[in-house]
């Protein structure tokens, strides 16, 4: 399973954790990170995009 993981790398989470490495232990292809504050338009584009979505299981 796909996964994207967003966090702020200077936040809590990001000092404290190795975000992809946790996750991965949960699903395959875990990728990147963006902060809602660094790149707005690309989180808004995700939220509507997995909004719309149906679910397909």
């Amino acid at each position: 399973m796909p996964l994207l993981a967003l966090w702020g790398e200077h936040g809590f989470v990001g000092r404290n954790y190795d975000v992809l490495n946790v996750w991965s232990d949960y699903a395959t292809n875990v990728v990147g990170h963006s902060l809602p504050e660094e790149q707005p338009i690309l989180v808004a584009t995700l939220r509507n995009f997995f909004a719309d979505t149906t679910d397909c299981t």
